[in-house]
């Protein structure tokens, strides 16, 4: 049976500090400055570091000041820092054990679920600090650690060392003190191997939940982009929504004193625009049936699949991140809706002054709509409801008799169209 290859190995060995009880090679400062010196040169060797496209086409390759030592706060070490930090390692070897590990990879695993850049920021700034706190280190800011990433062997693999600034071991007593054991049991190491491999699969699936919400997202911003066919602002059969871009377009005409020039909705402080705008969208996507209302059914179901990402995440870090899913939500959601109302505020300035002269609807025509949407949507009270509050908020309500000729019109129009449509019997019979 042939064993499958492990995702992910990890290995630690470690240097006891010079001043430490245990030690019983005496080490002289000038040994412990080659050492680290030598740790130093082999971590930021560019000959073993990543090459990718974008250093290649920008000649930065082996050029640049940066090394591929990532340090704490997820950059590449400048020369200088690499510099200072050997001088700082040196010092605080003198009372701080230092560790050094290897992390391996199987390039599969990493090539299907994580970019390499990607890569190091998951491990730098979410695995290090977990694994240092397990690990029995109080203070993450008092830890010095940093890593590599190699590619010049059959396997990715990140070089990897910490080091303690100051005392910073909680002991049995509940005191502070540099960590005494150097070797990091099983135990410690299988909790980073899990942390790091949890990481990468979480960011895999939390990418490909972003992609395809913000698939979705584009999907649905065609339906308000005028040059798409499916431009929904500009739908002539729907005279109630037409009526309402219209009064939209003649309120913002003249707060804006006839300009043309794009609106932002969010600079908008017109209340009265700012409800009929929020209005316009909510009857857009009143009809449950519509592509448009599926669409953001889509996009709900999509964030709150990342919802449950962050949720898993409370659950391993035994932190609270619902403020993290609330704001990645509500911020998606935001983005959604003041895309939509800049696209409703503009349409509507357009066509009110395109058809400033000629915006009269017909009473029959309204009447027809009205009955139209009542039938259309008979089993569902509090859409009727909307609609004829809809309608007579417009303050153009005719008078009695203007809506029975309007009435008796549209009697006429039926009566035609039923004699219309008895020829064809007769015609038929005829033939």
């Amino acid at each position: 049976m042939i064993k499958k290859s492990p995702n992910v190995v990890v290995a630690c060995r470690y240097n006891l500090a010079l001043n430490h009880p245990d030690r019983r090679v005496k080490y002289s400062k000038t040994s412990a400055e080659r050492s680290i010196n030598g740790i130093f040169k082999y971590y930021s060797d560019n000959k073993k570091r990543v090459v990718n496209m974008f250093d290649y086409f920008t000649g930065k390759i082996n050029k640049e000041k940066e090394s591929n030592l990532v340090i704490e706060n997820g950059k590449y070490a400048t020369e200088e820092e690499i510099k200072n930090r050997k001088k700082e390692y040196l010092k605080y070897f003198e009372n701080s054990n230092l560790w050094l590990g290897v992390l391996s990879f199987n390039n599969d695993y990493i090539d299907s679920r994580i970019k390499l850049d990607d890569l190091e920021q998951v491990i730098i700034k979410k695995v290090m600090p977990k694994f240092l706190s397990y690990c029995g280190f109080t203070d993450i800011d008092k830890m010095s650690y940093q890593i590599d990433l190699h590619t010049n062997t059959d396997n990715y693999h990140f070089h990897f060392s910490f080091i303690e600034k100051e005392a910073n071991y909680k002991t049995i007593v509940n005191k502070k003190a540099y960590r005494r054991v150097g070797k990091l049991s099983k135990d410690e190491l299988s909790f980073f191997k899990r942390e790091v491999e949890y990481a990468i699969d979480h960011h895999y699936e939390f990418t490909k939940a972003v992609i395809e919400t913000n698939k979705e997202i584009d999907d649905l911003k065609k339906y308000f982009k005028p040059e798409e066919k499916n431009f929904l602002l500009r739908n002539s059969n729907d005279l109630l929504l037409e009526e309402k871009l219209l009064k939209l377009g003649e309120l913002l005409n003249v707060e804006r004193n006839g300009k043309q020039t794009k609106i932002k909705f969010n600079s908008i402080r017109n209340k009265e625009i700012k409800s009929l705008t929020k209005d316009i969208k909510k009857y857009l996507f009143s009809d449950k049936s519509s592509k448009l209302y599926k669409k953001q059914h889509e996009i709900d179901k999509s964030l709150e699949k990342i919802n449950m990402y962050f949720h898993s995440l409370d659950i391993n870090n035994n932190v609270n991140s619902n403020l993290l899913v609330s704001d990645y939500s509500k911020n998606k959601q935001e983005y959604i809706d003041n895309y939509i109302y800049n696209a409703i505020v503009n349409h509507s300035l357009y066509e009110y002054k395109r058809n400033k002269k000629n915006r009269d609807i017909k009473v029959e025509d309204l009447i027809k709509e009205i009955s139209f949407k009542n039938y259309k949507r008979n089993n569902d009270a509090s859409i009727r409801k909307q609609v004829l509050k809809t309608f007579l908020s417009k303050k153009i309500l005719p008078n009695k008799a203007e809506i029975e000729k309007a009435i008796s019109r549209i009697d006429e129009e039926l009566d035609e169209a039923t004699r219309e449509f008895s020829k064809l019997f007769i015609n038929n019979e005829r033939n």
